[in-house]
């Protein structure tokens, strides 16, 4: 995919402040992680990236990964469900994500080349 055909489809976008228990889950579209304060860790596969205000993680289609934060801590993170273009813009509803070994690749949304 060239950078002029990128046209994301934004599916949901929800601003979380509380803790919803940390576990690993499989999402079948591409996330964003961006913290508008606060403290989060967001392990993606085996790996641990610290975020604070104004940091941004992108976690492509298919990835492991698990939100973990200081429940005592105040937080605010603005999490973005989406697509690089619009060829699956049908899907409308938010997709859940899944539990690992739930997961189905046919479930995922691949992500351009």
């Amino acid at each position: 995919m060239e950078l002029f055909e990128i046209n994301p489809h934004i599916r949901y976008c929800e601003k979380i402040t509380k803790p919803h228990g940390a576990r690993l889950v499989r999402s079948c579209d591409c996330r964003i992680f961006y913290p508008l304060s606060g403290l989060c860790t967001v392990t993606v596969e085996d790996r641990a990236y610290q975020l604070g205000e104004n940091d941004l993680l992108y976690i492509p289609s298919g990835e492991t990964y698990r939100l973990d934060w200081d429940a005592t801590a105040p937080i605010e993170i603005l999490i973005l469900n989406f697509d690089f273009d619009q060829s699956h813009r049908h899907l409308q509803k938010p997709l859940q994500t899944k539990a690992p070994q739930d997961f189905c690749e046919a479930d995922r949304i691949p992500v351009p080349k």
